[in-house]
């Protein structure tokens, strides 16, 4: 089947629109064994419909993928009347100067002669944040 280099390239495009003909079941289990997408149908709207649907779908598992794969920087300013745990687990307050902070975001200390990483695991709110100040969990 010729469709299935599409699986190299892009894998969502690796398809077989069957219009108005039934697909022998040779060809599906060749289809399935080659991870190739059928879509069948009598009127070619259905058939255009189906296929658009399916690559929306496609597109939208890559979007929430890179969504939980990105990184969205900011600038933080430790609040040190608001230290609260200095080991294992950190909690302090900071104050967001630039950008949003979410959670999974990575910190790291930005001073020439310390370097360490951590990742932030805890917000007092599990949404974005938009406020200034925030009392955040680092392990």
């Amino acid at each position: 089947m010729l469709a299935s280099v599409m699986l190299e390239k892009s894998p969502e495009y690796a398809c077989i629109l069957a219009f108005d003909v039934k697909v022998s079941p040779d060809a599906r289990e060749l289809a399935e064994k080659l991870k190739v997408k059928i879509f069948e149908a009598e009127i070619i709207y259905h058939l255009e419909e189906k296929f658009l649907k399916y690559v929306e779908e496609v597109k939208e598992r890559g979007r929430t993928k890179a969504a939980s794969e990105a990184v969205f920087p900011c600038a933080l300013t430790i609040l040190p009347e608001h230290i609260f745990r200095q080991r294992d687990p950190i909690v302090l307050g900071v104050r967001v100067k630039e950008g949003i902070l979410k959670v999974g975001t990575p910190i790291s200390v930005a001073k020439p002669t310390v370097r360490f990483f951590f990742f932030l695991l805890f917000l007092s709110t599990p949404f974005p944040v938009f406020s200034r100040e925030l009392l955040i969990w680092v392990k």
